[in-house]
């Protein structure tokens, strides 16, 4: 068995499980076993972007010991709204 952790982030909610799965496992089995999808059944993985410690990663990456799987939300800004505040613009 792996010990593996599955992790979610909203604006206001969070997510953080410890599972056990055999080897070998994906990623998309690790959340799949975890509380996730019950707990923010809104999720629609065939849409959001995972991976492993900030990293993305196809859904059927193999996992390895101690990796945690994060379930990334959409990003929503158009680069034209982003300010980068460095304040280097010549006009």
């Amino acid at each position: 068995m792996m010990k593996l952790s599955v992790a979610y982030a909203t604006g206001s909610d969070s997510f953080w499980q410890e599972i056990e799965l055999e080897s070998p496992a994906t990623a998309l089995q690790a959340i799949e076993k975890s509380n996730l999808l019950s707990e923010f059944p809104e999720l629609d993985l065939s849409k959001l972007k995972m991976g492993i410690y900030g990293k993305v990663c196809p859904k059927n990456k193999q996992l390895e010991e101690g990796d945690r799987v994060e379930v990334y939300q959409p990003v929503t800004a158009i680069s034209a709204d982003l300010d980068d505040d460095d304040d280097d613009d010549d006009d």
